[in-house]
């Protein structure tokens, strides 16, 4: 029987919730995204086909032929800036992080 194999991860970080279906070729990818209750038009995610990834701009027209696996993972995304917010808190983090052992004056 042909069928195309699709593996979604909804978490960015877990393997929880893993799902694993066998799609119908002929499907767009948008079509199988919507077969797991998805949205393809707000959906965060990364896909590939086999090692290869696809841009979202083709994710309602690329049609992934039998036994080719589709992989769908879900990537982080903060709203309203808060991505920013995150990465000036990560790149500000060692300015910040002084212990007693290293503010201690060596005027000995």
């Amino acid at each position: 029987m042909n069928y195309v194999p699709m593996i979604v991860c909804p978490r960015p970080f877990t393997m929880e919730g893993r799902t694993q279906k066998r799609m119908r070729p002929g499907m767009t990818i948008a079509d199988m995204l919507l077969e797991f209750d998805l949205n393809p038009e707000t959906l965060p995610a990364r896909v590939l086909i086999d090692d290869c990834v696809v841009e979202k701009a083709y994710w309602h027209c690329v049609k992934p032929k039998a036994h080719h696996l589709v992989s769908v993972r879900v990537i982080p995304e903060g709203g309203n800036g808060q991505s920013k917010d995150i990465l000036r808190i990560v790149a500000m983090y060692p300015f910040g992080t002084r212990t007693p052992q290293n503010t201690v004056n060596s005027g000995d």
